[in-house]
């Protein structure tokens, strides 16, 4: 789980699948069309490379990558002997810019990085889009996604120890205007209309323009979702965990030790050393007796129960396995995952021992596919 403090980086987000397992027998080289158009594919992991499958767990573009991420705007990045570049859904290369570092398609731009071996080194940072035309030159010491129409962008940073020191963060609009001047020391990604800033440790918000919405008084905060955002009141103030409004006023009277923004009407909070999820008046609907969990996505949330039966006084509460629960508490996947993600068009990622893959809503791993009956063994082992 990432922390809740802004700025919330929205790098390469999908976990890629790492295993020794083998390819099903039948391999397309093009997702089947649906009536909504091209089937949601997931990258996938077959021995050492890796393909996309579709929702059934069919490989639909061949493994022979050595990297590959979720798709994005109809467009995936991938690697293949330290070579990055994009596909189509039919899995053919679409793209390969000129850059050192490359990042996900978003509302129609990508940051792409010259001039620095790794992220972590002093390159420059722009824009192309689908074409590859660089539409916002690279200039800036770090760019992000864009979410609104809006990206942040450092100007003046230099990278130390893998972390972006000084320079002053603003927002560019798609077509490399600056709409915000940089002059916070840290921002978050527009959300809802506005964006957390961080002016001398102190976190407020902007709107669109640039123009103050909540004047920088907390101690931390996270995006808006559904109207609230979470904030961290200052010690002076109690230092814990509240939502306020888009005028900056508390609208939850109780208070948390973490509190994470609203996903599907429910937000993931901490009580002591547990985790439940409470609705928009701060009422609990599923109560904190979780010491893991994550936040909701397609009716259900991934969490990690304390650990039960005779031996669980000697299994620490981070060895526990996953499972998933709906959006009443009610227990719809049991825990007997070592890790498990959010549900994405269906399909979750998980991993249990030395088996990493998909399941579906019912719990049925989609990916791998099972052994042959009497083999022990994947397809083609």
């Amino acid at each position: 789980m990432l922390p809740l403090f802004a700025p919330l980086h929205r790098i390469l987000q999908w976990v890629c699948l790492a295993a020794c397992l083998l390819l099903t027998a039948a391999c397309h080289c093009s997702p089947p069309a649906g009536p909504d158009g091209p089937a949601v594919l997931f990258p996938a992991t077959a021995g050492q490379t890796q393909g996309y499958i579709d929702r059934s767990g069919r490989m639909v573009i061949r493994p022979w990558f050595t990297y590959a991420t979720p798709f994005s705007e109809r467009l995936a990045l991938v690697m293949v002997k330290n070579r990055w570049f994009y596909i189509d859904e039919r899995g053919k290369s679409a793209l390969e810019p000129r850059g050192d570092n490359l990042g996900p398609f978003q509302q129609g731009r990508a940051t792409i990085e010259t001039g620095g071996r790794s992220p972590y080194v002093n390159g420059r940072w722009g824009f192309i889009d689908p074409r590859g035309r660089p539409v916002i030159p690279p200039r800036f010491a770090r760019a992000r996604d864009f979410f609104e129409g809006r990206a942040a962008v450092n100007e003046g940073g230099q990278w130390a120890a893998k972390t972006l020191m000084g320079g002053r963060w603003g927002f560019v609009d798609r077509d490399g205007r600056l709409a915000v001047k940089p002059a916070y020391d840290e921002v978050g990604d527009f959300s809802g209309g506005l964006a957390a800033v961080c002016v001398a440790g102190r976190w407020g918000y902007i709107d669109l323009q640039g123009r103050l919405a909540v004047a920088p008084r907390f101690a931390a905060a996270g995006e808006f979702s559904g109207g609230l955002a979470p904030v961290l009141q200052p010690e002076e103030a109690g230092g814990r965990w509240t939502f306020v409004d888009r005028n900056g006023r508390p609208v939850v009277k109780s208070g948390f030790e973490w509190a994470h923004p609203f996903r599907e009407g429910l937000a993931r909070v901490r009580s002591g050393q547990l985790w439940g999820f409470v609705d928009k008046t701060g009422a609990w609907v599923v109560d904190p007796i979780y010491p893991a969990a994550d936040d909701f996505a397609e009716g259900l949330a991934a969490v990690r129960p304390a650990p039960e039966g005779p031996d669980s006084t000697d299994v620490p509460p981070e060895a526990a396995p996953w499972g998933y629960i709906d959006r009443s508490g009610g227990r719809v996947i049991p825990p007997g995952f070592d890790s498990a993600g959010p549900f994405r068009d269906g399909l979750a990622p998980v991993q249990a021992g030395d088996r990493d893959g998909y399941i579906d809503r019912s719990g049925r791993w989609v990916w791998p596919p099972p052994p042959r009956r009497g083999t022990g063994a994947a397809p083609d082992d």
